[in-house]
């Protein structure tokens, strides 16, 4: 016995797979300041990651089958493309906007972990990606949760529904062999464990209803 617990005190000196920073500072079920921003942060070529373009092509890459989202042939073609958190509309605030004027191309996107939709949430997402056709050829409204369910919201409109489990959890997986910054990838690692770990608790929690 007493072997047994030297070896699993070892083992967790050396790997502490317990140690989750989302988890440990209770950040793991916060939207807006977690995953919103965090997923911002990466998908836009001037984010602190210092990858430049490489999460930004592998999501249009992701989403291209569904929506025909346009993929830049060359580097810069990735130059113009803005990422916004918390965009205010006239009826609400999308919680990450992409957009690229040379792609003419418009993303909205809709995060949901825990918390519900508000009354025609998408719908009004939807309107407000409609009324920019002007500017933008390709418009996009993405629904993304953590298991990829459909929005209650969405009034008519069909939106690209979304999920950490797969999607999400697939783009990062993708990236991961082309990042070159280590603390990079040790953010992304314990990233992923905290989408298993969420997605584990949902199922959980489903069985038990």
């Amino acid at each position: 016995m007493t072997s047994l617990l030297e070896k699993a005190a070892e083992e967790e000196k050396k790997s502490a797979p317990r140690h989750n920073l989302f988890r440990l500072l209770d950040l793991t079920l916060d939207e807006q300041n977690t995953h919103s921003r965090l997923l911002a942060n990466l998908l836009s070529p001037r984010g602190t990651h210092g990858q430049q373009h490489l999460f930004l092509a592998e999501f249009l890459r992701h989403c291209q089958g569904p929506h025909g989202m346009p993929v830049p042939s060359q580097e810069s073609g990735f130059d113009d493309w803005r990422v916004e958190r918390e965009k205010a509309i006239q009826n609400g605030r999308i919680d990450i906007v992409l957009s690229s004027s040379k792609e003419s191309c418009l993303l909205a996107m809709e995060n949901k972990i825990l918390a519900g939709e508000q009354e025609n949430q998408l719908a009004r997402y939807q309107a407000w990606l409609d009324s920019q056709s002007e500017g933008y050829r390709s418009r996009v409204l993405v629904f993304l949760t953590l298991d990829g369910r459909p929005p209650k919201s969405c009034g008519s409109s069909q939106p690209l529904c979304l999920s950490y489990r797969t999607d999400i959890a697939d783009v990062l997986r993708k990236s991961l062999p082309h990042v070159t910054a280590s603390r990079v990838v040790a953010t992304l690692q314990t990233y992923l464990e905290t989408i298993q770990e969420l997605t584990i608790e949902m199922t959980e929690a489903e069985d038990e209803n």
